[in-house]
């Protein structure tokens, strides 16, 4: 039950961290989801990162709960990126839709390598 409280916790944690990292980026590219592609690829890095340390032994499942599913859960929005890129193109602007789509999807992939690459050198 201990590990509820680790995901909880964590996912309160995430959750705030997302919500101003909105604030924060949004206004910076209204026409475009910036802020959710920021979450997504530092999302995916930190779980990258959390990854690695956890392969290794470094950290323990309590803290690996707590900091990949509760914050990184809490914090990454890949839901979110999916409905803002179908409203991209519901409203007719293809070409964003499908550099959101390839950005989340190639920044991600790289950010989650090079979060394991991070965690080996520890």
């Amino acid at each position: 039950m201990l590990e509820c409280f680790y995901v909880f916790i964590g996912g309160g944690i995430g959750s705030l961290l997302r919500f101003f990292t909105g604030i924060f980026f949004s206004s910076l590219l209204p026409s475009f989801p910036i802020a959710t592609l920021i979450s997504n690829v530092t999302g995916s890095l930190i779980l990258g990162i959390v990854f690695g340390l956890f392969s290794s032994k470094n950290i323990n499942s309590n803290s690996y709960l707590f900091l990949a599913t509760g914050i990184c859960g809490g914090y990454s929005t890949y839901s979110t990126f999916t409905l803002e890129s179908l409203k991209l193109f519901q409203n007719g602007n293809m070409i964003d839709a499908l550099i959101n789509i390839g950005l989340n999807l190639i920044l991600c992939f790289l950010s989650l390598i090079v979060g394991i690459f991070i965690a080996k050198q520890f």
